[in-house]
């Protein structure tokens, strides 16, 4: 069973993913923010995924995806809502580098299920 770290600061769309990979038979833990994600990695260190939002208070995204890069093997799924935030250099180079897939929010959670089965399948 693939393991899945959702960071997402905004409780009822991080329950509602939760739910989503859940019911596919994934083992999810649900972060808050990106600190919170951080301490689960420092204890859990066998997490096939992460899939985070960028925009979080705290350790944003940005820094979550730096940590999981030098820390861990994880695979990598940013989440954006877009804005100012993802216009700047240092975003777009964070997530062209580092992620596997980056999802403009909304998307389908269809959409979703088969990028996290296509990126756990390699």
């Amino acid at each position: 069973m693939s393991k899945i770290l959702i960071a997402e600061d905004n409780q009822d769309f991080a329950l509602l993913l939760q739910s989503i990979l859940e019911k596919e038979e994934y083992q999810v833990h649900v972060a808050y923010d990106g600190d919170e994600a951080i301490e689960h990695l420092q204890d859990h260190s066998d997490c096939d995924l992460v899939l985070t939002d960028i925009i979080m208070p705290g350790t944003d995204g940005l820094d979550l995806i730096e940590f999981v890069k030098a820390n861990s093997a994880a695979k990598i799924i940013a989440m954006s809502g877009g804005g100012i935030y993802m216009s700047s250099d240092r975003a777009v180079a964070a997530i062209s580098e580092h992620v596997e897939v980056v999802l403009k929010k909304p998307f389908e959670h269809e959409h979703l299920l088969c990028c996290i089965a296509d990126i756990l399948k390699h």
